[in-house]
């Protein structure tokens, strides 16, 4: 984490407490240990969870490196207040549900990186797939694809490595 760009820190469960009554979705990911570390119980609900202790003892061990790697990202990319909308394809279940998705970087516990997450929307499926596809193909591409506000803020980047951009760039003669 940046010191020069402060998150919001949550040293425990309770300091959440306030979100638990809300009928959106929210969860907090703990991105350095890559597990569930809180949710609302409109959270659990969404990941068809028994109960939070189900939940948070949820195995995501299987998360490819883009998922991490694109997690990582937005701790690095997000400055303290600003948040990060991003659609996604989550598999509670192994059910796909597709989600545009709020992200805030804070810390937690001693300092360790997390995203709390808010579901924006969900996206059905059928009444958008042709979106959803390049949505996705985006997600997988090597190459950079990043959303930005007519500001020039960064709304949303793909997993491809962002240091690409400012890397040295070899020339050869004539170039």
């Amino acid at each position: 984490m940046d010191p020069s760009r402060p998150h919001k820190h949550f040293a425990t469960h309770e300091n959440l407490d306030h979100f638990s009554e809300l009928a959106t979705p929210i969860w907090v990911f703990d991105v350095e240990r890559h597990k569930m570390w809180w949710a609302n119980p409109a959270g659990v609900q969404f990941w068809e969870a028994p109960d939070l202790s189900s939940l948070l003892q949820r195995d995501f061990s299987t998360d490819s490196d883009m998922v991490r790697s694109r997690l990582r990202q937005i701790v690095t990319n997000a400055s303290g207040s600003e948040r990060i909308q991003d659609t996604w394809t989550l598999y509670p279940n192994d059910a796909p549900k597709n989600v545009i998705l709020s992200f805030s970087a804070i810390t937690i516990e001693t300092a360790l990186n997390a995203v709390l997450v808010e579901v924006k929307q969900l996206v059905e499926s059928q009444t958008d797939a042709e979106s959803l596809r390049i949505l996705e193909a985006a997600r997988a591409s090597a190459l950079i694809v990043s959303t930005f506000s007519s500001e020039g803020r960064l709304l949303a980047q793909n997993p491809a490595d962002p240091e690409l951009l400012w890397a040295p760039q070899s020339r050869g003669a004539g170039q």
